[in-house]
């Protein structure tokens, strides 16, 4: 047998001792109980990637509402139930403040932006952005008129079809991408516009590459899958694709740049990033702009469509349910803000995938000092499924939010210690 062989082969079973002992040490002594983890996969094999959620549920049964899992060589603290999700939000809010540094994110973004930005970085995009929002209507009634006035667009699109059926995803998508397109750029595009169809196709399809296994698995050996072919290859070029467009856009705008009459949020950003100060040279650079924007993309349009999607097709399923809703719209106008929110929608938009978030100290919740290189995975569907704390938490009925109308206001139904759940 070749020496270069033996040598390997030698190398590579140190390489797995070393990191089985390292996972069988107890480098933290007083972490949450959780399932004994297989060399370099860790606990990859016992989680559903499709369905995570399901895996997390049954575990906890076994391990409690604090545990352990070992997704590869990083550990994960799940956190499971309303009363552990709530303390750890509320009573911890700020050591759970910061984002976990997935390899995914960092090669796109490399910790710019907004979603998975940290520190002072974070925070000041976070007020630039809230603040620029309010300015161009977020909230008020500047945006009322211009969701009005695309509601108007898309009805006449869904006229357009004459009742014959159509693929409802793409016009919603567009309808949507408009309002927030508005803010950022300042214009809407019609329907059928190449530049947004190509927009909302490639966030769509980082979307669900996001959850795919090889996405999943490149957050556990990057470096090796950076070798490779694979899904993860797609999502880089579509973010890649999209960055492009946001450099181009903002460039085109600087050239024509009116600092006294600033009419979008690049505008805005480009007005902050001229002032001299040192943010505007330390955080107000073209790599943020860039990962900001494309986050406010995917954040104002995927969100929206969903529900509306989900309301969509809930009204076809309780036709019962749509005539109560349309008769509580049409008797005031007073009810033309009213949401109706199912339990099939509760769990797709707030519960499809855990929410992570990195320790930015070390933290004590349910008896647990958890450190700060663990992050912790509140499970949002475990909260608000708990029969404890809602009425039929698991059934899909929507009669129960929304009563026959007999004055002028919509009645809900919830347990006594019902909090309805909230997402930042």
């Amino acid at each position: 047998m070749d020496l270069s062989v033996i040598l390997l082969s030698v190398v590579v079973i140190l390489f797995f001792a070393n990191v089985y002992s390292n996972q069988k040490r107890h480098i933290h002594k007083n972490l949450p109980p959780g399932p004994k983890p297989l060399p370099i996969v860790g606990n990859m094999h016992m989680i559903d990637m499709k369905q995570p959620y399901k895996s997390f549920m049954e575990l906890s049964k076994e391990y409690g509402t604090v545990l352990t899992i070992h997704f590869g060589m990083a550990k994960v603290i799940v956190l499971c139930g309303y009363d552990t999700v709530k303390d750890a939000l509320l009573n911890h809010g700020e050591e759970f403040s910061n984002r976990p540094k997935l390899p995914i994110f960092s090669k796109t973004t490399d910790g710019n932006g907004l979603f998975f930005s940290n520190g002072e970085s974070w925070k000041a995009m976070r007020r630039f952005t809230l603040s620029t929002l309010g300015d161009y209507g977020m909230g008020k009634k500047a945006i009322e008129d211009k969701i009005s006035e695309e509601a108007k667009y898309l009805v006449q699109t869904l006229n357009s079809y004459g009742g014959k059926p159509f693929d409802i995803l793409t016009v919603l998508n567009a309808a949507v991408a408009n309002i927030i397109i508005s803010i950022l750029l300042g214009h809407r595009f019609n329907y059928d516009d190449p530049i947004i169809l190509r927009l909302i196709g490639m966030i769509n399809e980082n979307i669900q590459l996001m959850s795919s296994r090889a996405v999943m698995l490149y957050n556990v050996i990057p470096t090796l899958l950076d070798l490779l072919p694979g899904p993860h290859q797609k999502l880089f070029e579509n973010m890649w694709h999209l960055q492009n467009f946001i450099r181009e856009t903002f460039t085109k705008q600087k050239k024509n740049l009116d600092v006294n009459d600033q009419s979008n949020l690049i505008d805005a950003f480009l007005v902050n990033q001229q002032e001299g100060k040192s943010e505007s040279s330390e955080y107000f650079h073209n790599d943020n702009l860039i990962a900001l924007l494309n986050d406010l993309f995917a954040a104002g349009m995927e969100t929206t469509t969903t529900t509306m999607r989900w309301a969509i097709l809930l009204m076809m399923k309780y036709p019962e349910i749509q005539t109560i809703a349309n008769s509580s719209l049409n008797m005031t106008t007073l009810l033309l803000t009213c949401l109706l929110v199912t339990d099939s929608a509760c769990l797709t938009l707030f519960c499809v995938q855990p929410s992570l978030y990195l320790l930015s100290a070390t933290c004590q919740p349910a008896k647990y000092l958890l450190p700060v290189t663990c992050q912790p995975a509140k499970y949002l569907l475990s909260a608000i499924c708990q029969p404890a704390k809602y009425l039929l938490p698991v059934i899909c009925q929507p009669a129960k939010y929304l009563l026959p109308v007999t004055c002028q206001t919509a009645k809900y139904l919830m347990s006594a210690t019902c909090q309805p759940p909230s997402t930042c």
